[in-house]
């Protein structure tokens, strides 16, 4: 499914022009495909030539992305789009003030992803790119979606009570906390909507 919406706010840089709600995949990689089904986030595949002419307002592209792909989507960003990009895609030196940007969560959130003993690890690079934004993920993706049995952790909840958890499990949990708030700020920051199977907007 795509979905369409207008831009009409005046700090939007895809005014008068309809842009696509839908994130476009632009490599099917199989990792990004369970995460955004399991979000409820419409994707379209990258590779489908017949929506060439469509906007997207924000795409992902994963590290194995063909690079007259990556070439291509490239020049998208620079016209306004926003990019989640796994590392090495693009060369850091090509991108604009890249500085490293802590996720907003308390500190016990994304323990496991970098480092077990430092729980605020996770850093992602923001910057821009032309006239849009870049999001540099810290990992790839398919590295840590995987279902793996990794070593079981204790968690202490607040109450006293210990539980047992796969590593595995923790890490999906705190991954999927990264990439949606990273989707969010690609699509909050041109003014448009963040639209998942729990939120809709009617004007839209």
């Amino acid at each position: 499914m795509t979905i369409h919406a207008i831009a009409r706010e005046s700090g939007s840089p895809n005014l008068d022009a309809t842009c696509c709600l839908t994130l476009r995949l632009v490599s099917t990689d199989p990792a990004w495909i369970s995460l955004l089904d399991a979000e409820g986030v419409a994707w379209t595949d990258g590779t489908n030539r017949s929506l060439a002419d469509v906007v997207p307002a924000v795409m992902i592209i994963p590290q194995d992305t063909p690079a007259i792909l990556a070439r291509e989507f490239r020049g998208l960003v620079a016209k306004g789009a926003a990019a989640v990009c796994e590392p090495g895609v693009w060369p850091a030196e090509r991108l604009n003030q890249m500085p490293a940007w802590r996720m907003p969560y308390e500190n016990e959130c994304f323990c496991g992803l970098d480092s077990k003993e430092d729980s605020r690890a996770v850093e992602v690079q923001r910057g821009t790119l032309g006239r849009g934004m870049v999001f540099r993920l810290p990992f790839r993706l398919c590295d840590l979606w995987a279902d793996r049995r990794l070593a079981r952790r204790f968690i202490a909840l607040g109450n006293g009570d210990t539980i047992y958890e796969d590593m595995a499990a923790v890490v999906k949990k705190n991954v999927r906390r990264v990439i949606v708030e990273i989707l969010k700020h690609a699509f909050f920051g041109q003014e448009l909507p963040y639209v998942h199977k729990w939120y809709y907007p009617k004007e839209y």
